[in-house]
């Protein structure tokens, strides 16, 4: 018998993981069991991972995210002062202002509905609102969220994974109000993780009806 949780499949999110090398370049992909474990339970998610080492290849897979298809993106890679670091220990980071750029060219419309960064430091540490507005603006993105610290690879993953659970399945399934589904979620998950978020630095974020950024962290 089937999990009662499973939902149809053309209903199911799509979940994109760009991931790149956390310790050495012969390892396999460390967090995709964990979502796959999750695609085989719940059933409410697709998902398409891919292995990233360069700008290109983020540009290349980003853009391969269709039109429509309101989809969550999540990075799975280091990160530094707001910089990727899709190679462990490489020195060829890609800055925040490329990754914009690059978010920007390569994302079609309405193709990400939610954009999470699974990765140190990807979120300003006093100015999450501008972080997390700019995200917005050139990923077309209606949520943002990441990591102003440095954190605990398996702690974030799994706050990463609960993130996808918790947080954007249920939207994808809820009411057609938007602004007010995503609202009551935020805050729904930060309450429910809130030790675990708060000591990983976690913030997120959308743009309200009125043209604000709406925070939860």
């Amino acid at each position: 018998m089937k999990p009662s949780t499973i939902k149809s499949q053309h209903m199911a999110l799509s979940c994109y993981i760009l991931e790149g090398t956390w310790w050495n370049h012969k390892e396999v992909p460390q967090v995709l069991p964990y979502f796959q474990a999750l695609e085989l339970t719940d059933g409410g998610i697709r998902l398409s991972h891919r292995s990233v080492r360069t700008l290109d290849d983020i540009k290349y897979w980003a853009s391969k995210i269709p039109k429509n298809e309101r989809a969550f993106l999540y990075f799975a890679c280091h990160g530094e002062r707001q910089s990727l670091q899709p190679i462990s220990g490489s020195k060829n980071a890609i800055s925040n202002d490329v990754l914009l750029d690059a978010l920007y060219d390569s994302t079609k419309e309405n193709a990400v509905d939610f954009l999470h960064f699974g990765c140190c430091q990807m979120i300003k540490r006093l100015n999450k609102d501008e972080s997390i507005r700019s995200y917005l603006e050139y990923s077309g993105a209606r949520w943002v969220s990441g990591y102003s610290k440095s954190v605990d690879w398996f702690k974030s993953m799994l706050l990463d994974l609960a993130l996808l659970a918790d947080f954007a399945i249920p939207i994808r399934y809820a009411s057609k109000k938007k602004h007010v589904k995503i609202s009551y979620r935020g805050q729904d998950f930060i309450n429910n993780y809130q030790a675990l978020s708060k000591s990983l630095g976690f913030a997120g974020g959308y743009k309200s009806s009125r043209n604000g950024i709406e925070i939860f962290q």
